[in-house]
């Protein structure tokens, strides 16, 4: 059982099928994704419905009829993304900081669940905090995540030294 890819002339994703024969199929309009269709009867599963300047997608609907919207700042960072009749579905907000770096995301369908990021001198994550809980992480001289304080330790290839060979899950699960 395996999912097959097919391209298209200019090496983007045509059609994926999953191991159930399942199919999707993609479709662009001037250079950039406008649509995904089941292969079997062309439905539409998403859809892209206006772009800005930028070329970033604004406004979508999804292959049950629901439309979602995304609004950018200024500098092009993606700031709200409201999903369904008055955000009834998703609305989230996200705000920056002056380096340009996620600084909180705000989830106002779920009780303005906040979660606030905090960076390093070399601008990498470091920890975030949501609902009083803070997730950290730690890195190597090299550049790589050492350990992420809600997974575990980071294990990399002597052969492939930036590549991730598997994660310890604090000696209880390991992913390779």
């Amino acid at each position: 059982m395996t999912t097959s890819y097919e391209y298209d002339a200019h090496g983007r994703i045509s059609e994926i099928t999953y191991p159930s024969n399942f199919s999707v199929t993609y479709h662009y309009q001037n250079g950039y994704l406008q649509e995904i269709k089941r292969g079997d009867n062309s439905a539409s599963i998403w859809k892209v419905d206006d772009l800005n300047a930028l070329g970033q997608i604004t406004n979508e609907t999804y292959g049950n009829g629901v439309e979602s919207e995304r609004t950018y700042d200024t500098n092009g960072y993606l700031t709200a993304i409201v999903t369904g009749p008055d955000g009834n579905i998703q609305d989230l907000e996200y705000i920056y900081n002056t380096k340009g770096q996620m600084y909180q995301r705000k989830d106002h369908r779920h009780s303005s669940i906040t979660e606030t990021f905090y960076y390093d001198a070399m601008n990498r994550d470091t920890s975030s905090v949501i609902g009083g809980n803070r997730e950290g992480l730690t890195y190597a001289d090299n550049g790589n995540i050492n350990t992420k304080s809600d997974l575990g330790e980071y294990n990399y290839s002597q052969s492939h030294p930036h590549a991730v060979e598997s994660v310890d899950c604090y000696g209880e699960i390991e992913y390779t």
